[in-house]
């Protein structure tokens, strides 16, 4: 229903699992993640909403302790080959409108 929702114009903000989302897969963040959190949830490749085109991966700064630079840079490694990935960092938002998409930072 929020994808119906969504295409017909209907806004969606999203912040850190709610951006992430909104992508096709929410598999490059499995490292982010506690799996204790979810022990059933074995397969992350088809869950996303599919509103936009790559995997949203916020908080990329590494500002946050719960996500340092390194896991950033594992997340990177070893899912940019396979998955179209846009780094966020804790002051930016991905803007997508009736045009292509497009990094806005915080003034």
């Amino acid at each position: 229903m929020v994808v119906e929702r969504v295409r017909a114009g209907l806004p969606y903000i999203g912040a850190s699992a709610g951006s992430i989302v909104t992508g096709p897969s929410i598999e490059p963040v499995s490292p982010m993640d506690d799996p204790a959190e979810a022990p059933d949830l074995t397969d992350r490749t088809g869950l996303g909403l599919g509103l936009v085109d790559t995997v949203i991966i916020p908080h990329a700064d590494g500002a946050l302790p719960p996500y340092p630079p390194e896991l950033i840079a594992q997340v990177r490694q070893t899912y940019g080959t396979d998955y179209p990935l846009t780094f966020l960092d804790d002051d930016q938002a991905l803007l997508v409108e009736n045009a292509p998409s497009g990094l806005i930072s915080s003034p």
